[in-house]
This record gives structure tokens, sequence and C-alpha cells, in this order.
């Protein structure tokens, strides 16, 4: 559509998710995690959820959370080329607290999560939606 950047206008900043990984996500001045990776939906061909591990001690840290995209805001700056960015959570601490999680270890092991541990996490952030709704 007129009026909207392509991805290859030369104005509209690309960044590798890889480039995503280990920057901080909280709200503005908190430090409450660590992007740790993200998880795609193969039959969608698109991400779906931004997978966090613990940088402040709020929750365990030897396990991993998972949030929607959706609930989420990426905040960038680039500065002479250097990528400074953090990851604006758009939910509280109590909400990430009772959120689906997982063992940090097995996370970095497995090719393929659980049918239903995917769907304890939909089930689980369509009711954190339809309270907020």
């Amino acid at each position: 559509e007129e009026g909207l950047p392509s991805a290859n206008d030369g104005n509209t900043p690309l960044a590798s998710m890889r480039d995503l990984i280990g920057i901080h996500a909280g709200g503005l001045g908190e430090n409450l995690a660590i992007v740790e990776d993200f998880l795609v939906n193969l039959n969608q061909a698109e991400s779906s959820y931004v997978v966090l591990y613990n940088a402040a001690g709020f929750y365990d840290p030897e396990r991993v959370l998972f949030v929607p995209l959706a609930n989420v805001t990426l905040e960038v700056e680039v500065l002479d080329g250097a990528l400074n960015a953090v990851v604006l959570l758009a939910v509280d601490e109590t909400v990430l607290q009772d959120a689906p999680s997982m063992d940090r270890a097995l996370f970095l092991t497995v090719d393929l999560l659980d049918t239903a541990f995917i769907e304890e996490l939909h089930t689980y952030w369509d009711n954190v939606r339809a309270e907020e709704g």
C-alpha cells in the first residue's frame, strides 16, 4: 500500500533475530528478563513467542518463560550501526510469575516443544488477554 514502507526501501531498519538475543526485557526502567530465543510457528511461518530467562531474580533462574509477541513491544535505536534495543513487556510481574515455564536446560536441548505444553501456553495467554479485555 502507498505510504507503508517496504522491508527493502532502505529506510526501514531490519535486524536479524540473532541480534535480538540477549537484550533486556521489562517495563521502562525495569530489567525483568533477558531474551533467550523466539518460538516460530512452523505451520504459519511466523514468530509467535519471545522466550525469556531470568535476569532480576523475580522467578526461578533455571526456567524460561514464553510471552506472545502480541504482549511485547520492541523499542529499537540504531546508533552508528550498533543496535540498542529493549523489549517492553505489556504484562506485569504477576502474570509472568504465573505463566507456564520450562526448565532452561531442557529448552536448550529440545527441537520441538511438546504439544500439551504448547496448548497450556495458548490457554494461559488467551485467558490473560480475556481478563485484560
